[in-house]
């Protein structure tokens, strides 16, 4: 049976792997080579009359492909629409098992994709990125993830007051968006506002404050100790408290936080 595994490989980026089993492309192979025994038109052979030896000798291993394919787009799409992952717009395949695919000795397949927006975004194709961040929003939206992603490249265009604008969007939907505040005070800090900077870097670590109380699953959310640290330090000058949070977050994850 066809499943499909969601898996986390960065921040604000998913990766989704689609596993087929034998049962799930084969019948569908059969029934293809067949049409095509009925179909082809051959020197020798009449019409429909051409020996399925030959059929498969002639178009097996490309309908073979093709079927395990066409599964996988099935699979992919029906996961999508059933989950709604606006992240999703539009996938990119990844690495896959598609030149092992041998119709001699017919198995399992796994097949990745990731978001296409995440990659443009990384790089630094911001337009390309904007298109599919724009799809996302039409599908949803609300999506939380599509307005931090075009908030995050406006930010790296340094249009801030569109940054701040799509940040906003985010407080509005939930106004306990730690992030969010935290790339405002951010941008209002490196434009020399103090005084809103460290407005929103009071309201940032409050949240992060609640968070790290009600014991949230904050390992994962990648850097959240890091930023959480990073203010207590930088700004408030708690410099014990911010050990005590890097030290937590080395437990998540050593190689990120061996720096702080």
């Amino acid at each position: 049976m066809a499943t499909v595994i969601r898996e986390n490989i960065g921040n604000l980026n998913d990766k989704l792997i689609v596993n087929l089993e034998k049962n799930d492309y084969l019948p569908s192979f059969e029934k293809s080579l067949k049409s095509y025994a009925k179909s082809a038109n051959i020197p020798g052979f009449r019409k429909g009359m051409v020996p399925s030896g030959l059929i498969k000798k002639m178009y097996g291993q490309s309908v073979f492909t093709e079927e395990i394919l066409r599964t996988v787009e099935k699979e992919l799409n029906n996961y999508l629409g059933n989950e709604q992952l606006d992240i999703f717009a539009q996938p990119l395949p990844l690495e896959s098992d598609s030149r092992m695919l041998d119709i001699n000795n017919p198995g399992d397949y796994a097949f990745a994709f990731e978001n296409l927006a995440f990659i443009f975004h990384k790089q630094k194709m911001y337009d390309e990125a904007f298109l599919y961040l724009d799809k996302a929003l039409t599908i949803t939206p609300d999506s939380n993830w599509a307005l931090f992603r075009k908030g995050l490249i406006y930010e790296e265009k340094k249009q801030y007051e569109d940054a701040i604008s799509f940040y906003e969007k985010i407080l509005k939907l939930d106004n306990s968006d730690a992030f969010a505040q935290h790339n405002i005070a951010n941008i209002y800090w490196n434009l020399g506002l103090y005084e809103q900077g460290r407005k929103k870097w009071t309201d940032t670590i409050k949240i992060y404050q609640q968070w790290a109380t009600a014991k949230r699953p904050v390992e994962n959310d990648e850097n959240f100790y890091l930023y959480y640290g990073g203010i207590q330090n930088s700004i408030f000058g708690l410099s014990r408290d911010a050990e005590t949070t890097y030290r937590k977050g080395l437990q998540y994850d050593p190689e990120n936080y061996s720096h702080a």
